[in-house]
């Protein structure tokens, strides 16, 4: 008998940091990024694409709602309580070639008050003509069921109606938008400029959206810790940070992308850079520092001294969610 497609997954290892639950119709990226992840180890011919494409065995777009639309509802309750989709770990979910299908999934996963998380390295999907006019158009609202207001439901079937001012207080407590910010986009050649993404967060920020950065790799600190400056001046309210990594382990060694050389993370420069974050960000946002970053200082400090330095107040654990939902 032949394994059941399934569009639904449970993250481990480094993924499981975003995300318990992942949606994953799509496998490959356009954003030809030189550090891809997807296109390292022995699946890389096949996850690591130059053009997202659907799994084997999806037919199209509808056929990959509808089986990702079944796992998600079967497993509704355990989703809300592990804080939610996360969307997604083989693609991009706001490129052009996958967004109306993400964007269908999470706007119906939102009729199920299922939180949604998203994380992209485009900009102007916020232009997307559609959404645009939704945004003017208040006839697109949400309203609730009869059913004592369990359920939202939806007038319009994608994730453009998120964006009406009258059902703002409904929706937007279940979405949140983050953008991957190194601050190398000579490395990202296709995806949109950092800077853009910025601008985009500054505006989803403005119309009341939750949004978060992932602040990984690092390619170097004074990068990464320029971005955190200016996404924080855009109203990020959570910040993700993880150091390059090769098969789950910190790259001790230096490093090179597309022609360009990177110096080896040094145990001081990541200590200063620490210590930086967490006084940029005090009172602004709260930090996960991913368990890379505590690897690389456990080289030189025990567990329990770098649980002490990463001890501050808007530090954040694992099980953390901006929803508020994992237990």
């Amino acid at each position: 008998m032949s394994k059941a497609l399934k569009i639904l997954s449970r993250p481990k290892g480094n993924a499981e940091e975003y995300g318990r639950w992942s949606v994953n119709p799509y496998i490959g990226c356009s954003h030809l990024c030189s550090y891809c992840f997807l296109k390292k180890g022995p699946s890389g011919s096949y996850l690591g694409q130059d053009a997202p494409v659907l799994k084997k065995g999806i037919v199209n777009e509808e056929h990959a709602y509808h089986l990702a639309m079944a796992e998600i509802i079967a497993n509704r309750d355990e989703i809300i309580r592990d804080g939610g989709l996360f969307m997604t770990f083989t693609s991009d979910p706001c490129a052009p070639e996958t967004r109306n299908l993400f964007f269908h999934i999470a706007s119906n996963a939102i009729q199920q008050a299922i939180p949604v998380t998203m994380l992209t390295k485009n900009a102007d999907f916020f232009q997307y003509p559609t959404m645009m006019a939704m945004i003017e158009d208040s006839k697109y609202l949400i309203s609730l069921s009869d059913k004592g207001g369990e359920r939202i439901i939806l007038k319009g079937s994608t994730f453009c109606t998120w964006l009406g001012d009258m059902h703002q207080h409904l929706v937007k407590p279940l979405v949140a938008f983050g953008w991957t910010l190194t601050d190398h986009d000579e490395l990202e050649p296709n995806a949109s400029p950092n800077t853009e993404r910025i601008a985009t967060m500054k505006r989803m920020s403005d119309e009341g959206f939750k949004t978060w950065a992932s602040i990984e790799p690092v390619i170097d600190f004074p990068h990464s810790l320029d971005m955190i400056y200016q996404a924080l001046n855009a109203g990020c309210q959570h910040f993700k940070i993880g150091l390059l990594t090769n098969n789950t382990h910190v790259v001790r060694k230096d490093f090179e992308f597309g022609g360009h050389h990177f110096d080896a993370y040094k145990v001081n420069d990541c200590l200063h850079f620490v210590e930086d974050v967490m006084r940029m960000t005090s009172g602004k946002a709260t930090v996960y520092w991913k368990q890379s970053v505590r690897d690389l200082l456990e080289t030189i400090y025990t567990p329990a001294a770098v649980d002490e330095l990463l001890n501050y107040p808007h530090s954040v654990g694992k099980d953390w969610s901006m929803f508020g939902t994992k237990e």
